[in-house]
């Protein structure tokens, strides 16, 4: 079974997370994600359950590598899947 999802730590506490296609990231304090490969991003919510594709016109779009999400609020990202690619988010890192 291949791993779809792997934890990012610092001094062992886990600050972020690696992602790929159809494994959606959630219940994590995460303020950015970095896309690693061209993605399609099919969900994307904040804290608030708002939904930032609508927010940031992207529905359908491919997002190149490199992108960087955060939600439009500057609160944190609740929730986030891409249908292809693969990234990492990231939270506090203090």
């Amino acid at each position: 079974m291949e791993n779809n999802q792997l934890d990012i730590l610092q001094g062992g506490h886990v600050v972020g997370k690696f992602f790929k296609s159809g494994k959606a990231i959630t219940a994590g304090d995460y303020k950015i994600a970095v896309l690693q490969e061209d993605a399609v991003v099919t969900s994307f919510t904040d804290e608030d359950d708002i939904d930032q594709i609508a927010l940031w016109n992207i529905s359908g779009e491919t997002l190149k590598a490199g992108t960087i999400l955060f939600a439009h609020n500057s609160k944190g990202i609740k929730s986030l899947t891409v249908s292809s690619g693969s990234g990492f988010a990231l939270g506090n890192m203090d």
